[in-house]
């Protein structure tokens, strides 16, 4: 999806934008006219928008933005998310526009008529979930085109509906109707797609959100630990309307009763948001409810999961009091009333928290009366039931749409976390761990199993706690710990039982503490129990043993000294996290389609975790402080790291989460968690640039900014967004908001976790298919910068083209510009060849650039000649056109080895015939190739030099380059010493078993027609040494693409390098300067057995020789899809044409004999030359 950003900085004062909605622009036609003039930037054709319809427009009070949302229709009839929504400033000028239409539709859409009634499809609902088929369809209470809103009768928990529309199936649309329902008993709202000629259920998807996890699939360190804190609650600026009502709950910013106490809170209602308190349901004086029950929400307990209330809510009387006991000790059997009135408390404080920020009664929130906004939006309150009966550890969230109840259900938590690991000296760090355990070995009983903890060390020289090696420790009656990776679990059980270790804690790598599983022959021979730690946890100890503190533990089941049962009705986060899924559904889209969520790379969870963090914030935190989700109802104590994979810090050493964090997951959670870690980053920037307010309803600073530009960005982006998508809706909120005044910070917070400017999403509908970059614009530099480029490679002699570009975003204009770049050694300035006046002194050339304005970007392209003698050397090569006698390779797991043989019929080769190649694999494959004897590095500049092409499954599927000084005895990662072409990202630890391991992985950029590109690395650490390398290709659990190649390499060369590599400086007479080199060492020259990289293949021809090796005369046989002109040519290794020919070229076939007698024996090419490009085969003359 295209999108249109216009970044522009409004000439309005903000306050002026606080005024009404500009009336005498007709914005619905500024946004018509629009769409038709960008038909070609989103690939629409006219027909793609005859029948458009306005279904909804939003106006943001604060910024006065008009938010339109239309719809792509056919017959009428609207096509699922087909949304294309525009915001627009009051001046009419677009802010964002975004565009989900679907193209070409007028040949993909199919009968308008349905053959079934809404009445049908309901019936067929109804029968899906087990109920008659003759079951009386509740009455229509209200119809308008082809929407009804049905009655819920007996049968439903709240009204359902149903509506006409075209559903995608493949590349056509199916007329279905869409029946939205939650019958009760089912504790799910469904959207189910009924096929409205055949009847067929086409789709049944759920629209609630669920928060489960499984028992201690996250758990930190057990603590009870309970913090006192001075509570704060801001109500509105007049209390006329105040009803008197108090609660004895956990303020807001109390995340759960281990992070503070409740209390008794009076009059808590913002009266700008809730004007006649929370228990009022008409907009009159007096409370309609003295339960707890109002205009916002409704709690009641659904302990047999019916979805209504048992008429036992607890009532605060004429005095709307709610003081209700609580006990921390006691089962949540026995704090029912006082869970029901904090879940009915944080209901009502979000609803009217995110009030004033512009989720109000026009923008789609919750409310049984609006006050303020369009009736046909209202009666739809949050049924918040408490201690819900459907399951445990849990929570979730349905959003219907706009008019309909929302419905949050709170579930008790049991059961979390085995926590085996009872550390008791020294006292800094005693207490009780959360901890994964293993399915081998001996299992854990309460029977301790008790001794000193030893970090083990098997003798390796890299990573010697990890472990994988026999250690020559006595470990007798020791605890052995362990850092995860590199080999089995059971392998380090096993060597660790063999040193006399009685247990072995694993350290893990994050702060995860999963479970541990082994091979079965391996597994078999563990008799000592494993246990499975965070990092951070681990950490603890291993400081303790760094300052020779010795720790003692044991091994030991649980000793409860707590509740079995925790409510989540009494974790404000929790709660506040299951109403922040009713917000971004119904920001996103608005709320008159709640189906925009539904794609892939939608960031739900991550906006439902950061109004989390943001309600309990507190003026005296830290951004760097580790925040973990969820603590209370895992009984992981206030230093928990939560029930995500890190917990939330701009610390990206305590959470180091990316962009490519979300390749490979599944569920939504691990994808939400990278988004809320973006979030949070801007969050506390702000706070760091604006300050902090206590008012979280009306406050100004830096807090209240952020929150602002994250609901406004919901509203600003996409239906079906992608992380790029939200980020750009934020932008356009700041826009908005600020005049763009933090346009450069929110690059910034955005760009360090993977989404600069160059990042890409890729579809919003594949969470595997984004990219990661890390810059940001120019204009955010605030400096005077240059950059270099060069020709990547050239042959000896080539002309060298250079380009640098200068940009000024100091914030003043410049004086005195001056840029300076050295000629290297061994070239020459191409006389005339620079675009701006040059100076030639010696072996530097100068620009004078004068004057230079704020806000500029200049390019200055100019020529260097280079010695035609003088190329890199080669040390030795293989381009494996011979055969495969080099080379060995070895299989640890899987039966895809790399190939050779075959190459020559699959086509995959960079040059020749033949390359080494690996398809893809059936589960988990570890494959390895390496040199069969290893060489000797010499040079200056020794450096590796190969080509490959790789086609893996993002993140999951990929391979590596190790070195080796030792011919294998150990291996070294090549990553960082490669400086072409580099890996593509960090690869799921399960496939190589190594944390944050890089890998090349996805689809390689490619840069010719065979789909190869050139890597190098960096030898020079390895001159002299027994060397060798591998190409280590690895898989996950998952299932490759089965007979197709996804790792290819071809034409391997060790090389003494010649480049060509000199700095570029910028200055102004203002004292500034900036310095910078082209990327990847500059030009490399090619060794005299390489040629022209730069040559494109022409895919419109092919060519056998024959014979080969050849004697007197070689044979060309052509085949060409065109007719056209050609040259013919041998050439020798060093580039000289010995034999050259014009021909012209039929379509088809045709053969030309060149005479190669007078050829001395060696290797040539022959090289085919057309308009479109080159073709090049190697020839051997005997």
């Amino acid at each position: 999806m295209k999108k249109i950003f216009t970044l522009f900085f409004l000439s309005l004062p903000f306050l002026i934008l606080a005024q009404a909605e500009n009336t005498s622009i007709d914005l619905e036609q500024t946004a018509r006219q629009y769409l038709e003039n960008h038909l070609s930037d989103w690939d629409l054709r006219r027909s793609d928008i005859s029948d458009v319809a306005l279904v909804n427009r939003v106006f943001t009070k604060h910024n006065k933005v008009t938010s339109l949302y239309f719809n792509q229709q056919s017959h009428g009839i609207e096509l699922y998310n087909a949304v294309y929504n525009i915001s627009l400033l009051p001046s009419g000028k677009v802010l964002l526009a975004n565009n989900r239409f679907y193209k070409n539709i007028e040949n993909r859409v199919g009968t308008a008529t349905p053959v079934l009634h809404s009445d049908d499809a309901l019936r067929i609902v109804f029968k899906d979930f087990g109920l008659p088929s003759n079951a009386v369809i509740p009455a229509v209470k209200e119809r308008k085109d082809n929407y009804y809103r049905y009655d819920k009768g007996d049968v439903a928990i709240i009204d359902m509906a149903s509506q006409l529309r075209y559903f995608p199936q493949g590349e056509q649309f199916k007329l279905v109707w869409d029946i939205i329902v939650e019958p009760v008993g089912q504790s799910e709202l469904w959207s189910i797609k009924v096929d409205a000629v055949t009847g067929k259920i086409l789709e049944k998807r759920s629209m609630t959100i669920h928060c489960s996890f499984e028992p201690g699939q996250f758990s930190p360190t057990a603590t009870t630990d309970c913090t006192e804190e001075s509570h704060r609650h801001f109500a509105g600026q007049s209390r006329a309307g105040a009803d008197g009502s108090s609660y004895n709950v956990l303020p807001y910013d109390v995340e759960s009763p281990i992070y503070g106490s409740h209390a008794l809170i009076t009059d808590p209602a913002d009266l700008g948001a809730s004007p006649y308190g929370w228990h009022d349901t008409d907009g009159q004086d007096g409370a309609e409810f003295t339960i707890t029950r109002g205009n916002n929400a409704h709690a009641y307990l659904d302990l047999d999961n019916t979805g209504v209330s048992s008429g036992d809510e607890p009532d605060g009387g004429a005095t709307l009091t709610f003081d209700f006991p609580y006990d921390s000790n006691s089962e949540a059997s026995v704090n029912r009333d006082a869970a029901v009135t904090n879940l009915f408390y944080m209901n009502n404080f979000m609803h009217d928290f995110t009030f004033f920020y512009g989720f109000d009664e026009d923008a789609g929130n919750f409310q049984e009366k609006n006050y303020a906004g369009p009736d046909f939006k209202a009666h739809d309150y949050v049924l918040a039931q408490g201690q819900d009966g459907s399951g445990t550890n849990n929570a979730n969230f349905s959003t219907p749409l706009d008019g309909y109840n929302g419905q949050m259900q709170m579930y008790v938590w049991v059961g979390q976390g085995a926590k085996y690991l009872n550390v008791t000296s020294p006292a800094g760090i005693a207490g009780v761990y959360a901890t994964g355990t293993a399915e081998f070995g001996t299992p854990v009983s309460d029977i301790p199993v008790s001794g000193d903890i030893v970090l083990i060390n098997d003798g390796s020289i890299q990573n010697p706690t990890l472990g994988c090696a026999q250690t020559s420790q006595d470990l007798t009656d020791k605890i052995a710990m362990v850092d995860r990776g590199d080999c089995y679990f059971a392998e380090k059980a096993i060597f660790a039982q063999n040193a006399g270790a009685i247990g072995l804690i694993v350290a893990n790598f994050n702060n995860g503490t999963g479970g541990m599983t082994a091979p079965s022959n391996l597994g078999s021979q563990v008799h000592i129990p494993l246990l499975m730690i965070s990092s951070s946890d681990a950490g603890l100890i291993k400081s303790s043993l760094a300052n020779d503190n010795p720790v003692s533990a044991s091994i030991v089941k649980n000793q409860s000294t707590g509740p079995d049962s925790l409510d989540s009705d009494f974790d404000n986060g929790v709660i506040a996290h299951e109403y922040g899924h009713g917000i971004s559904t119904r920001l996103t889209g608005s709320g008159q389609n709640v189906s925009c969520l539904f794609n892939d790379e939608q960031m739900g969870e991550g906006w439902s975790d950061f109004f989390a963090l943001v309600t309990s914030a507190k003026s005296t935190d830290t951004g760097a402080e580790a925040r973990g989700i969820g603590n209370y109802v895992i009984a992981a104590g206030v230093n928990g790291t939560g029930i995500r994979r890190f917990p939330y810090s701009t610390d990206m050493s305590i959470c180091p989460l990316t962009y490519y964090d979300i390749l490979n997951t599944t569920a939504p959670h691990p994808l939400g968690e990278v988004w809320t870690a973006c979030l949070w980053d801007m969050y506390w920037m702000m706070v760091e640039r604006y300050g902090f307010s206590d008012d979280i309803y009306h406050g100004n600073k830096g807090n209240n900014m952020a929150i602002q530009l994250v609901i406004d960005g919901m509203k600003f982006q996409s239906c079906s967004p992608g992380f790029i998508d939200g980020r750009d809706g934020i932008l356009a909120a700041d826009m908005a908001n600020n005049n763009g005044a933090n346009q450069c910070l929110i690059w910034e917070a955005f760009a360090r976790r993977g989404l600069g400017v160059s990042a890409s999403e890729g579809s919003p509908d594949d969470r595997n298919d984004g990219k990661e970059a890390y810059d940001t614009p120019l204009a955010c530099a605030k400096e005077l910068g240059i950059k270099k480029e060069v020709t990547p490679v050239i042959n000896a002699g080539d002309v060298i083209d250079v380009t640098l570009k200068v940009y000024n975003y100091k914030g003043e204009d410049l004086t005195g510009v001056t840029v300076t770049d050295m000629i290297p050694s061994g070239t020459s300035y191409v006389a005339g060849s620079a675009s701006s006046p040059a100076s030639v002194v010696g072996e530097t050339i100068s620009f004078d650039l004068g004057n230079v304005a704020d806000q500029t970007d200049l390019t200055i392209t100019y020529q260097l000649n280079s010695d035609p003698d003088n190329k890199s050397i080669s040390l030795w090569n293989d381009d494996f056109e011979t055969d495969d006698a080099r080379w060995n390779q070895e299989s640890v797991e899987g039966d895809n080895y790399w190939d050779w043989e075959s190459s020559s019929l699959l086509g995959y080769a960079h040059s020749g015939a033949h390359s080494f190649y690996i398809e893809g694999a059936t589960g988990s494959s570890d494959q390895t190739l390496f040199l069969l004897d290893p060489i000797t590095i010499s040079g200056a500049k020794p450096i590796l030099r190969f080509f490959h092409r790789y086609d893996t499954k993002p993140g999951e599927d990929g391979g590596i380059v190790e070195l080796s000084s030792d011919n294998g005895l150990t291996w070294h990662d090549a990553g960082e010493r490669i400086f072409r072409n580099k890996y593509t990202g960090k690869i799921d630890y399960s496939t190589f078993v190594i944390p944050n391991q890089q890998a090349f992985w996805g689809i390689s950029p490619s840069v010719d027609s065979a789909g190869y590109i050139e890597t190098m690395v960096d030898l020079s650490d390895f001159v002299g040494s027994n060397f060798n390398v591998r190409w280590h290709f690895a898989s996950g659990a998952t299932d490759s693409d089965l007979n197709s190649v996804i790792w290819s390499v071809d034409d391997v060369e060790f090389m003494d390098m010649l480049n060509y590599d000199t700095e570029v400086c910028v200055s102004s007479s203002e004292g500034d300067q900036a310095c910078a080199k082209a990327k990847g060492n500059g030009t490399v020259v090619n060794s005299n057995l390489m040629v022209d990289v730069n040559d494109v293949n022409d895919p419109s021809i092919g060519f056998e020789i024959s014979p080969n090796p050849a004697g007197d005369f070689v044979n060309v046989r052509i085949q060409s899809e065109f007719n056209q002109e050609a040259t013919i040519a041998i050439v020798t290794l060093e580039g000289k044409t010995i034999v050259s020919e014009s021909t012209r070229l039929n379509v088809g076939s045709q053969s030309t004999t060149i005479g190669t007698r007078q050829l001395a024996a060696g290797l040539y090419f022959v090289k085919i030359q057309t308009p479109k490009g080159l073709n090049i085969q190697k020839l051997i003359i005997q």
